[in-house]
């Protein structure tokens, strides 16, 4: 009865996948959609891909940092960890990899639990706040030309979503960092329980946030990540040879969203990012066909990246692998 429950989270995703591809390329016919993706440009795509490769770097690295102070490791071993909890993030759902990345950090590089769970939340905390800030920025600095790119109805609705976006990330980031440094403060909670395995990772998170020179430095790093990304996603805009006025609106929102789709459709499914690009793009005037090459692109960039420095250090331990889907 287990086994059957834990497939039927994959098979729902896979039939809903295959679902929406079809419906996705019916609608947009299967040769314009191969005309469009012909004329792709092979060195944006280049481009992209070395930049996706660069901000996965940096998020491993940024992994790393999250330890510090208290659990200072060699560099390279948890970067190697990252890289294979990278790959099982891009083929499962749910961020199945953060959890592969704690198990892995206790076993081979014998960090406690909490600190653990703390690094790995802490990577993606500040990565949101970077997001949430740089959304922040589109919408202050933007915000004035949505009306003449995107029409009066659809100014309104953009800036409403990346409004929401915007301020979600940095509400929910501002609230956690002031636990997080609050408990951090406090009196160490000692003895086995949820409740002492909670307060000590909070309290790990806050030793971490509360030494301003280590956080603003992962802020930092987070913000390149961020930038890595808009390359990234950028790029492929011409790699696609699609041309919209306002391309850094375009990218953020396929971003945002994007990042939403894949909690339940994980990228090597490919669904997510065909929706989420013909969703956004036809804000932007793009039709189905060149939407769907432009997904057929992120799809590349968001799968060979991760394999290719992935894939080694997840072969290597992909006996762990089982052992940490069973405690999810």
């Amino acid at each position: 009865m287990a086994f059957r429950s834990k497939a039927l989270v994959p098979t729902v995703q896979a039939v809903a996948s295959v679902a929406v591809l079809v419906l996705l390329v019916r609608q947009a016919q299967v040769d314009a959609i191969a005309a469009a993706f012909s004329q792709a440009s092979l060195g944006w795509l280049a481009v992209a891909l070395v930049a996706k490769t660069a901000g996965l770097t940096l998020h491993e690295l940024r992994l790393w940092v999250s330890l510090l102070p208290d659990h200072r490791r060699p560099v390279w071993p948890v970067v190697v960890i990252g890289y294979a909890a990278g790959l099982v993030n891009t083929v499962l759902p749910m961020r199945s990899g953060d959890l592969f990345a704690i198990v892995l950090l206790r076993t081979e590089v014998d960090v406690p639990a909490p600190a653990a769970v703390s690094a790995v939340a802490l990577t993606a905390l500040l990565e949101a706040l970077a997001f949430g800030l740089f959304l922040l920025g589109v919408l202050v600095f933007g915000a004035a030309h949505f009306d003449a790119l995107l029409g009066t109805a659809r100014a309104d609705q953009a800036t409403l979503a990346v409004g929401l976006l915007a301020l979600g990330a940095l509400g929910a980031a501002t609230v956690a960092v002031l636990v997080a440094r609050r408990l951090g403060a406090a009196e160490p909670v000692t003895g086995p329980g949820l409740v002492a395995g909670l307060r000590d990772t909070l309290q790990s998170a806050g030793d971490h946030l509360g030494r301003p020179g280590l956080a603003s430095g992962n802020l930092a790093l987070a913000g390149g990540q961020v930038v890595c990304l808009l390359v990234t996603f950028g790029s492929l805009l011409p790699a696609a040879a699609i041309d919209v006025a306002f391309p850094l609106l375009a990218v953020s929102g396929i971003l945002a969203v994007g990042s939403l789709a894949s909690i339940a459709l994980p990228p090597t499914l490919a669904a997510g990012p065909a929706a989420v690009s013909v969703f956004v793009l036809a804000f932007f005037g793009v039709g189905e066909a060149q939407a769907l090459a432009y997904a057929a692109l992120t799809w590349v960039v968001n799968v060979i990246p991760a394999l290719t420095v992935g894939a080694v250090p997840l072969w290597r331990r992909i006996g762990r692998l089982g052992e940490t889907l069973r405690k999810v």
